[in-house]
């Protein structure tokens, strides 16, 4: 399973993230805050997915957009909402190459607050990722409290180490198995690795020897596990 970095970016051009993704072989999924794309009216508020080629392939990096639909107030009337597609990226194991791989889908900032987004999610996604710009640090450690539990699945928060407030969740029992990694304080560089371990919260009983063993939570209504 490849590696997988969440980065956010200020910046608008990113030449040189294909160049780190081949370095490390990780997915990068990071915020590009404001673009300008060909025929679309912006400008518009984007992240990037770089999937980087099989070792030894002379392919070049798989590079989509995910866009971002609902405008927070200092937005609004400077940059229109782009959101045509959510994006789905499948990743097939090994073990497994003839069952559905794991799902990994993710929002910018305030469309993570989308509630009717996350409860469409919850039944195709095993992970959702969030790069954020946001002040709102209390609001947001509330949502990913809420989200990973009704979603029922890992969620990744990165907020600018401007502001501070990073988190990794997952449904387990234990609070202290729960908080898988967490930055607080502001003006910060702060780098955090961890594992996830997706065969835990699967549906469809792929890969139950697989699993960590942690006691997890007991799954919110709707869900069959």
């Amino acid at each position: 399973m490849r590696d997988l970095i969440l980065q956010l970016s200020k910046s608008s051009i990113y030449s040189t993230k294909p160049a780190l993704s081949r370095k490390t072989n990780a997915i990068i999924y990071s915020g590009l805050t404001f673009i300008e794309q060909p025929g679309i009216k912006g400008p518009n508020n984007c992240a990037v997915w770089i999937v980087p080629p099989k070792s030894n392939s002379s392919q070049k990096e798989m590079i989509r957009l995910q866009g971002k639909h609902n405008m927070m107030e200092d937005e609004k009337g400077r940059v229109e909402p782009w959101r045509p597609y959510q994006l789905m990226l499948e990743l097939a194991h090994p073990q497994f190459p003839d069952k559905k791989g794991f799902v990994l889908t993710g929002s910018i900032c305030y469309d993570a607050t989308d509630i009717a987004l996350s409860a469409d999610l919850r039944d195709k996604s095993n992970a959702y990722l969030v790069a954020a710009l946001n002040r709102d640090v209390n609001t947001f450690d509330s949502m990913v409290e809420a989200l990973h539990y009704h979603m029922y699945q890992h969620v990744v928060l990165v907020n600018s180490g401007e502001f501070g407030g990073s988190y990794a969740k997952a449904p387990y029992k234990e609070p202290f198995n729960r908080l898988i990694a967490h930055v607080h304080g502001n003006d910060q560089v702060a780098i955090s690795t961890f594992e996830m371990n997706m065969f835990d919260f699967r549906r469809d009983n792929v890969g139950q020897s697989m699993q960590s063993g942690l006691d997890k939570k007991t799954a919110p209504a709707g869900i069959t596990m």
